[in-house]
């Protein structure tokens, strides 16, 4: 992991002060290659975006009585007849939005360099990434009989670690901005 270092500067203390080490500098993964955090989180924004975009649509589909039985399905093992699947899939539909909304304040905090606007999306990825995990060990514990299963709950763990690998670029865009705010106060006392 590659650290940017930036030194904190005082007029009582040396110049080569005690480091502030940020997670990583640079969004380089699968999908996103950015020389620089900020550009790497707008496209971060725009993959939560795209794909809380495509869920809600795959789950609108299973609400509309299509396909849901296949052991990926967010809503596998919901049944229409007795409602879990609407009250399920609309918890869903709702979080996603918030989602993507939180995407949206992402922008806006990448714009106007705010970093409370980053904690809603920071917040709702942790949620994802520990559902992501939860999920792959229920399929694992549930269905370990079948073989493909196993495969499923890998793609599903690469995933969640590709969503970790985002967090961090984002927490250390929320660093970065941390740095940039920090107040340097001098007290002058005569």
């Amino acid at each position: 992991m590659t650290t940017l270092v930036i030194y904190k500067v005082s007029l009582d203390t040396p110049i080569w002060s005690e480091p502030i080490m940020v997670w990583v500098n640079t969004c380089w993964s699968p999908f996103i290659w950015s020389n620089s955090l900020k550009s790497g989180c707008y496209a971060i924004a725009f993959y939560t975006m795209a794909m809380s975009t495509l869920i809600i649509t795959l789950i609108i589909y299973c609400l509309l009585r299509g396909e849901s039985t296949q052991l990926y399905s967010p809503l596998f093992e919901t049944s229409l007849d007795d409602g879990s699947m609407i009250s399920w899939g609309l918890m869903y539909i709702f979080f996603l939005l918030l989602f993507i909304a939180s995407a949206g304040l992402m922008w806006r905090a990448l714009r106007v360099c705010v970093r409370g606007f980053l904690l809603p999306w920071l917040t709702l990825m942790v949620i994802v990434i520990t559902f992501q995990l939860l999920w792959g060990i229920w399929q694992l514990y549930g269905y370990y009989i079948y073989l493909i299963q196993t495969y499923y709950c890998l793609v599903n763990w690469l995933w969640m670690g590709y969503h970790v690998y985002l967090f961090i670029v984002v927490f250390s865009q929320y660093q970065v901005f941390e740095i940039e705010q920090n107040p340097n106060i001098e007290l002058l006392i005569n």
